[in-house]
């Protein structure tokens, strides 16, 4: 369990330091009145507009995915939390 859980927050760190500096790429080139909120978890109309702005970057599908492990490692997490012997 305590091996998932350091799984998990080394995976989830990482992700949303990602997400927050690509939030901060795309707001560079966005005008002021359509610019993203910093607070904002809007993760796939980042991804999306990071894409559109840079096309060869692997970075949104690396985001994306790395989001779908997260949700994985917290179902192993809780399905090990239910079953585990006291």
């Amino acid at each position: 369990m305590i091996t998932l859980l350091v799984c998990f927050i080394v995976l989830v760190i990482p992700l949303n330091v990602l997400s927050l500096w690509m939030k901060a790429r795309v707001n560079e080139e966005l005008p002021d009145d359509q610019q993203l909120s910093l607070l904002s978890r809007d993760y796939s109309k980042v991804n999306r507009l990071y894409g559109e702005q840079h096309p060869d970057s692997i970075l949104p599908s690396l985001n994306g995915y790395g989001y779908y492990l997260a949700v994985a490692l917290m179902a192993a997490m809780i399905l090990l939390g239910f079953t585990s012997r006291s």
